[in-house]
């Protein structure tokens, strides 16, 4: 044991047993509704669709000889991206999830580069429900659990009935006020 006596108190600072840690991979996520599986396909087409566009009115605006042939082979190679997308974002979809536990809240994601962020409550700052387009239609919210980090760090959660949004938004405002 490593003691450091400074003129009031002792400052001690031993080892801890790394198996006694609790295991992040021991977390209960809880899943994304499965409407939102429809929200992250219409994003993404709309996405793909939008290049698709603009890379047509690129060739057509260049107006060279064969340029539909260029075209075609663009939108080609696009759809081919566009099919893994959707393939992988279903994958995603089944990967993501929140966890919430006593002290903190959760978020998982990412299948190839896998992502758990955990914030503690008496670290929140604030915390916001929000819906985009794709979710008004869906009739699905987000929540924003915001710290003070300077980095803008927060977890954002997508893919919640309003009543689940707005219980975890009353949990964790209620672990701010009474910890």
């Amino acid at each position: 044991m490593e003691q450091i006596e400074t003129s009031e108190t002792f400052f001690t600072n031993d080892p801890i047993d790394l198996t006694s840690l609790p295991q992040a991979e021991a977390l209960v996520f809880e899943p994304l509704e499965k409407k939102f599986i429809r929200v992250m396909y219409a994003q993404c087409l709309v996405a793909w669709m939008s290049l698709i566009g603009i890379g047509w009115a690129g060739f057509a605006i260049a107006d060279f000889l064969g340029w539909w042939i260029w075209a075609l082979a663009l939108t080609a190679l696009f759809f081919i991206c566009m099919s893994f997308n959707l393939t992988v974002m279903r994958r995603a979809y089944r990967f993501r999830g929140y966890a919430m536990r006593e002290e903190d809240i959760s978020y998982r994601r990412g299948i190839f580069f896998t992502k758990i962020h955990t914030i503690p409550y008496n670290r929140v700052q604030q915390v916001r429900i929000a819906q985009d387009i794709f979710d008004r239609i869906a009739g699905l919210y987000s929540i924003t659990v915001h710290t003070a980090a300077q980095t803008g760090e927060g977890v954002s959660i997508y893919g919640l009935q309003k009543e689940t949004a707005e219980q975890i938004k009353a949990y964790v405002l209620a672990k701010i006020d009474h910890p």
